[in-house]
């Protein structure tokens, strides 16, 4: 979320989800054709761009995806729901082989009913990789900036220093000089 705050971030993220949203999806048995309700409508509470482009930002926000899925009495998939990336935890026993569990605010999901789909895949690891962990040393850095330049205008832009002399100034003469530095810095 913080890394969203950036303009160049946040522009990044729309041009690709707005790009997901409006490519077709066609569906393909072989060389045949099929036509899909769940192609052209993936989630009957939300509008098909608005599944896709929030596919793509969790991909890109945090390296991976997850729907819901939503199964008929006989197993067939009825619905997909794209699912908070920071809601979903992942966890697997030591032994090789061993199923992952997932969980969506803290309850059990059924691996049937859920679909993670990751960015970038490295072996053995529960998660995916996407762009902003990749950039996060960028966009701490970019944050650090505006914070700094945010402050340097707040405070006036006015320099701090240290006033010396080569030479032995009494008290009167060194609250003189303070003063006339206090002074055209106020200009």
């Amino acid at each position: 979320d913080t890394a969203l705050s950036l303009g160049s971030v946040f522009r990044c993220l729309q041009i690709i989800s707005t790009t997901l949203a409006q490519l077709p999806l066609l569906v393909h048995r072989g060389d045949e054709l099929v036509d899909s309700s769940l192609a052209k409508r993936p989630d009957y509470n939300t509008a098909t761009n608005d599944f896709f482009g929030a596919t793509a930002i969790s991909l890109a926000c945090s390296g991976n995806a997850y729907w819901f899925v939503s199964r008929n009495q006989a197993g067939d998939v009825k619905n997909l729901e794209v699912l908070d990336p920071k809601q979903v935890t992942i966890t697997r026993d030591d032994r090789l082989g061993s199923p992952y569990r997932f969980d969506y605010n803290g309850k059990r999901v059924a691996n049937k009913n859920i679909k993670q789909i990751r960015l970038m895949t490295f072996p053995q690891k529960l998660y995916g990789y996407g762009p902003l962990q990749a950039a996060r040393g960028e966009i701490e850095t970019g944050l650090k900036l505006r914070e700094f330049g945010n402050s340097f205008l707040t405070n006036g832009a006015v320099p701090t220093g240290v006033l010396s002399s080569d030479q032995f100034i009494n008290q009167s003469q060194a609250d003189s000089y303070r003063e006339a530095w206090d002074a055209a810095q106020q200009t």
